[in-house]
């Protein structure tokens, strides 16, 4: 009433009736009556009258109309009243800042704060523990910023009263706790001469958040014991949430030996963080034992069961205990759903049925627009490769945040959706939502284009994430590296501040990315050299180098000396890595087959399985490659995926096998749950089609494929039609690859080979010259590699840059004899130049292949092997030559080109059975 009768007053007749203005301390008293009830709407009414009366300026009532805004969540008026301020209080700074709901807007306050110095409005114990608080509640993607925020306030108070006031310091140790200053936070709490149980329980949070030794918060724990202080149901949730993996299993039952001691297990927030905890270390049983002996159990008790079984792999038992919760009278919250899906992304599921009928669930329950369930509902078909669903359900989103946007651009990346993640990073940008460490993270790995790349570069520099956060730089060196620029990857990689050994790792990867695999190699030794220690990671790149570099000797000498050091011993990622070079280096199956037999069962994870298979399918076995696939259905946990899928069909395709590999392509879609198959499926069946020359069938598929086709697709018919010297398929198929990937030189070069094939020179000139006019560059040339005592040996055809290239050729020389004389005829069709026959017989024996084959012969010792590497597909003349050469010589020769390994034994035949 007293406010309606204020603002009804008329105003005074003139400016010299003061007698008709309403006094200051009436509407002071007002004001503060609006603040301690949070009336919004009396106190905008009061705001009126005061401008009414000419008093907007007035500093007391200015300093209310702040306070009444901030008590009241409306910041853009309270921020307005603020800049109106002639004069600023302490208690109106503290409100403001109080008030403000990011922690960057809080920090801006207080240094704006600090620049005014006035003795009467610094910062004092109430601004500095707001301003502490803030920062602890910062986004942990951002916790560099915060680090450096922590310290400057940190600095502002060091040596005064305030760095002593218990409060303060509580406020700084939980600062420094939250942004994974661990060090710093301790060092303050050594500094509290008497520290209460609040100030214990922000130094044991701090330790079980963030340090690396759980064991530390426990120590906390005990020393606070012995000071006579009992821990409460904060410090047991505190210490609970330090225990996250299997390796602190044996410390999280001492603590659960210590609640029960300290008869906390009937308390349900503490019963509910051992779920948790349990669930975290993977023993599902024991979080199955505390729950059902819970007396008293609540939402937070249902959803952590949940979340338990969902972090083990039980997803089943996931859905089950939901349904059981609202039997027993629970209904779902958001929280639970959000739970749920997580449940739904475990690596295991892939049933688009169970998490529609979820989907259901969410929408009846009318949280489909909440931005913490659509965000999740997100993540969740991300996860399963329903991309277009997890983008509606990105869409349905009214008030997306930046955890949306990131779980979005996260589903595209993970689904091989670069273009699409790249164009939401964009609109991303367009809607004025500032990306953090998240969204660049996705984004990194999806960019491939370089003038994108250099915009990204340039947008993490600026804002300083790249030198701030280590994962940033590494993730820019792998985007440079991916976008073909090798040099801005390695100056990028010197450029980045603090350097580790995911830092060196990724160098490792990025030089063996672009097949610089001598770089690759050369890192790892100057890794060790500047003081890195390898760890696994490390171990696992350099094998796949030196895979790639078919050195298998240096890579068992690597793996040896490194797994000794870093004590990896039957460490399945590992193993798996080393089964992959010695599947690549061209070793036998037999030796893959050992150690895959050598993994206990219940270790063998999705790598291991499908590194097998593939091992199979590159070297032609593939009758064992689909046994070992039907194995893994009928007898492991482990679900295949789009890879184990790829390495099948591609076995079908190498072996022959038509009818298996379309009976694995369609089967593909129903254990994957998946609506529509990758393109790689479609490029494997079109192989399989077109190796056995159903070549009219492999194009009716492409054109009815439901996604177009890409380069792969096209450039298996193209092969197949060159093999089978179809002119008119190869034609349009040649037509087809030009038509979509007009810069891309394979399509007119194969174009140009069928033609040249056919007879018709004067077609295939004219494509080259279409192709030269175009500006169309030439895929690297064929070459071939050997490794001779750990050195790689490179050669392209008609080569003689080699130091030793004179005793080469007098060993071809010999043995173009010796194979003649064995029956050898060279398959002059295959020279695709209008030349003379016996220039064409020249141009066909000084292949790259051969080659590297006559450097073997004279270098490696008769008791060994010889192991070539090509980047091409082995001609069938070099095929056919490389049979007589094993047989004459009686040597083993093992050449692995792009598409498998041809093992030619010393009778002359080949593993291939010469189909390939």
């Amino acid at each position: 009433m007293a406010v309606a009768l204020v603002c009804s007053w008329p105003g005074p007749r003139s400016t010299k009736d003061h007698d008709d203005y309403i006094p200051i301390e009436t509407l002071a008293g007002l004001l503060r009556r609006c603040i301690g009830d949070a009336d919004l709407a009396q106190g905008r009414q009061l705001h009126r009258q005061i401008v009414k009366q000419g008093l907007a300026r007035n500093d007391l009532l200015g300093n209310y109309l702040v306070q009444m805004y901030s008590k009241c969540r409306s910041l853009d008026d309270a921020n307005a009243a603020f800049s109106a301020l002639r004069s600023r209080g302490i208690a109106t700074w503290n409100t403001l800042i109080a008030a403000q709901s990011s922690p960057a807007a809080v920090f801006d306050l207080y240094t704006r704060m600090k620049l005014e110095e006035r003795a009467e409005n610094r910062p004092n114990r109430l601004t500095i523990i707001a301003v502490l608080g803030a920062i602890a509640s910062g986004d942990p993607s951002s916790s560099s910023s915060s680090r450096a925020q922590a310290r400057i306030v940190h600095d502002d108070i060091r040596g005064s009263d305030l760095e002593r006031d218990l409060f303060v310091a509580t406020a700084l140790l939980d600062a420094y706790g939250k942004c994974g200053c661990v060090e710093s936070a301790l060092e303050v709490f050594s500094r509290i001469q008497v520290p209460d149980l609040i100030c214990w329980n922000a130094a044991i949070m701090a330790c079980a958040g963030n340090d690396e030794r759980p064991d530390r918060a426990l120590l906390l724990v005990r020393r606070m014991w012995l000071e006579g202080l009992l821990p409460n149901r904060a410090s047991f949730v505190a210490i609970l949430s330090s225990c996250g993996d299997h390796s602190s299993l044996p410390l999280a039952r001492s603590i659960h030996a210590r609640v029960e001691e300290l008869g906390f297990l009937g308390d349900v927030v503490v019963a509910t963080a051992l779920v948790t905890m349990y669930g975290r270390c993977g023993s599902v049983d024991e979080s199955i034992a505390v729950f059902e002996a819970m007396a008293v159990r609540n939402h937070v008790s249902w959803n952590a069961m949940i979340a338990a079984f969902a972090q083990c792999g039980h997803r089943s038992a996931a859905f089950a205990i939901y349904w059981r919760m609202q039997q027993e009278g629970f209904r779902p919250n958001k929280i639970t759903f959000v739970t749920a899906l997580k449940a739904a992304c475990s690596s295991s599921s892939q049933d688009l049925g169970e998490s529609a009928a979820l989907h259901g669930w969410i929408a009846c329950a009318g949280l489909e627009g909440d931005v913490m369930v659509g965000t999740a509902l997100v993540t969740m078909y991300g996860s399963t490769g329903a991309i277009d669903r997890a983008r509606a359900a990105f869409d349905a989103i009214p008030a997306k945040n930046i955890v949306s946007w990131n779980a979005m651009l996260t589903a595209y990346g993970d689904n091989g959706r670069a273009r699409e993640a790249m164009e939401l990073f964009a609109a991303m940008k367009r809607q004025s939502l500032a990306p953090n460490k998240v969204s660049y993270l996705a984004v990194l790995g999806c960019c491939e284009d370089v003038s994108e790349a250099r915009s990204i570069h340039a947008e993490v520099v600026g804002n300083g994430l790249f030198a701030q956060e280590s994962s940033i730089a590494n993730g820019v060196v792998r985007m440079f590296a991916r976008s073909g620029s090798l040099e801005e990857a390695m100056a990028a990689f010197d450029a980045t501040v603090v350097k580790d050994s995911v830092s060196w790792n990724t160098k490792v990867a990025a030089l063996s990315a672009r097949e610089d695999l001598h770089g690759a190699i050369t890192a790892f030794y100057t890794m060790q050299h500047e003081g890195f220690r390898p760890d696994k990671f490390t171990l696992v790149s350099v094998v796949d180098v030196c895979a790639d570099l078919g050195t298998l000797e240096l890579g068992r000498s690597i793996q040896q000396q490194l797994s000794a050091a870093i004590e990896v011993e039957r460490d399945v990622v590992v193993e798996s890595a080393v089964m992959n070079m010695v599947a690549k280096c061209g070793s036998s199956v037999d030796e893959c087959e050992r150690l895959f037999a050598r993994m206990p069962d219940d270790r063998k994870d999705l790598v291991a399985w499908n590194t097998m298979i593939a091992a199979y399918a590159q070297h032609g076995h593939g009758r064992k490659a689909l046994k070992l696939f039907r194995i893994m259905q009928q007898r492991s946990s482990v679900r295949p995926d789009s890879s184990t899928f790829v390495s099948v069909l591609s076995g079908c395709s190498h072996a022959g096998l038509v009818e298996d590999g379309i009976h694995c392509f369609f089967l593909a879609r129903e254990v994957l749950g998946i609506e529509q198959q990758p393109v790689e499926h479609y490029a494997c069946l079109v192989d399989v089609l077109g190796r056995m020359g159903y070549l009219r069938e492999a194009e009716d598929f492409i054109r009815k494929m439901p996604l177009p086709a890409d380069s792969v697709v096209w450039t298996s018919l193209l092969g197949a039609c060159s093999s089978y010297g179809d002119l008119e398929g190869g034609e349009r198929a040649a037509r087809a690859f030009i038509e979509l990937y007009r810069s891309d030189s394979v399509g007119y070069v194969v174009l140009s080979n069928i033609y040249a094939a056919a007879g018709r020179w004067e077609d295939s000139i004219r494509v080259r010259e279409d192709m030269a006019e175009r500006r169309v560059k030439k895929r690297a040339p064929g070459k071939s590699s050997i490794v001779v005592k750990n050195r790689v040996h490179e050669f392209f055809a008609r080569d003689r840059s080699h130091p030793q290239s004179d005793e080469i050729y007098a060993e071809l020389e010999r043995l173009k004899g010796l194979i003649r004389e064995a029956g050898y005829v060279p398959d002059t069709r295959l020279v695709l130049h209008d030349v003379e026959e016996e220039q064409k017989e020249q141009l066909l024996w000084y292949h790259s292949e051969k080659l590297a084959i006559a450097f073997g012969l004279i270098s490696v010792p008769h008791r060994h092997s010889i192991r070539v590497i090509k980047n091409l597909r082995v001609c069938k003349d070099c095929h056919t030559a490389t049979k007589f050469i094993a047989r004459v010589t009686q040597r083993e020769i093992a050449v692995r080109d792009c598409n498998r390994f041809h093992h030619f034994g010393k009778d002359g035949e080949c593993s291939c059975g010469d189909y390939w």
